[in-house]
């Protein structure tokens, strides 16, 4: 909390239902926009699949943006997921950026 608002605060991404209920109320038009694409695209995968780029996100978003790139450029990365896949991930990555920039500057 700073000055009586919350400054931060770290969402898990287990109910994405609920988590596109939130972000719907919480954001600008063309932000949700974006989640909408991104959800979409996420939703198309096959189950299997989501889990794993639902945990790969989960695991990316935790780390310093220096690891990401790491990680992200290593051929076991390259090898679990494919290109559409990697996309989808930074995808989900620049919208939870943006969701804390946002929610840093207090315009949530």
């Amino acid at each position: 909390m700073r000055d009586g608002k919350l400054a931060r605060a770290q969402m898990f991404y287990f109910d994405t239902a609920a988590v596109a209920s939130f972000l719907a109320r919480a954001i600008t038009p063309e932000l949700q926009r974006r989640i909408q694409t991104v959800l979409s695209r996420f939703e198309s995968l096959p189950s299997e699949r989501r889990g794993k780029v639902e945990q790969a996100f989960g695991e990316l978003q935790m780390m310093a943006p220096n690891q990401r790139r790491q990680l992200a450029d290593s051929d076991e990365f390259k090898g679990t997921f494919s290109e559409d896949e990697r996309d989808l991930i930074n995808s989900m990555l620049d919208l939870s950026a943006s969701h804390d920039v946002r929610a840093q500057s207090g315009h949530d």
